[in-house]
């Protein structure tokens, strides 16, 4: 072969040396690249969190307006005014019974960080927002600080001498939570750790961390009605979660 022929051979193909380089470079591009690209895709998953957060505070301004200043009922069936965050002492209780006709996609009630799923999910037994808390009106726990004799308003209008101004208490909130006191871990929907799985309830997927550090941030809404994702150096412990004291809540001290 002359060396005319082995120079067009040549032009028609790419060396192992050449390919190799290539590749390296792509493999670099890449490595730069994924970490942006990374965040991009948490922050618009964030961003569709505080809509969701936005929609449900929504829900629960309509309905208080529609229903004599009362929201959802509480979870013990009776007609005072309370947080649907639990059900377990009356399995009868469903929330989608007050959000329907609020409600015009039941993707509002799923946590699209950790991709739990909507309340209406078939092969949910229980149909409650797990990734989500909720401070309604009726609600004693967490106090946010305030003395263990302070009762909350019971209507979503502040009253002027009350405690806390609605621009600065959370009304709903993504979980973030202490259980460490018995056992167990800090729960959340933002950050890193172990995702849970839980086949006859597959909207109860949180976050467990034995370390409060995996914490990242809580999307809340507050009485006013706005939103904002908070980052996890400006939380603190607000308060149990309940009256035995074993569950802590972290969210923003008002």
């Amino acid at each position: 072969m002359s060396a005319r022929d082995r120079g067009k051979r040549r032009a028609h193909g790419f060396t192992l040396i050449e390919l190799l380089v290539v590749v390296a470079i792509i493999s670099l591009l890449m490595a730069m690249l994924m970490p942006s690209l990374q965040r991009a895709r948490l922050q618009a998953r964030t961003v569709l969190c505080s809509n969701s957060i936005r929609n449900l505070e929504l829900v629960a301004f309509i309905y208080h307006a529609e229903n004599s200043n009362r929201l959802f009922s509480a979870i013990r069936d009776t007609l005072r005014p309370g947080g649907f965050y639990d059900q377990w002492v009356s399995p009868r209780y469903d929330l989608r019974d007050y959000l329907r006709p609020y409600v015009g996609s039941w993707e509002i009630t799923s946590c699209p960080v950790i991709g739990s799923a909507p309340m209406d999910d078939p092969a949910n037994q229980r149909s409650v927002l797990y990734w989500s808390r909720h401070y309604y009106p009726g609600r004693q726990y967490p106090k946010f600080g305030a003395p263990e004799s302070f009762e909350f308003p019971t209507k979503l209008s502040f009253p002027v001498a009350t405690a806390f101004a609605p621009s600065v208490l959370p009304m709903i909130q993504g979980v973030a939570q202490d259980n460490t006191l018995f056992g167990g871990e800090y729960l959340f929907t933002h950050g890193s750790g172990r995702l849970s799985n839980n086949p006859i309830n597959p909207s109860n997927k949180l976050l467990f961390n034995r370390h409060l550090g995996g914490l990242r941030d809580v999307t809340m809404g507050f009485y006013d009605g706005h939103v904002e994702t908070v980052p996890a150096d400006r939380l603190d412990d607000v308060g149990a979660g309940r009256s035995d004291h074993n569950i802590r809540i972290i969210s923003l001290m008002p």
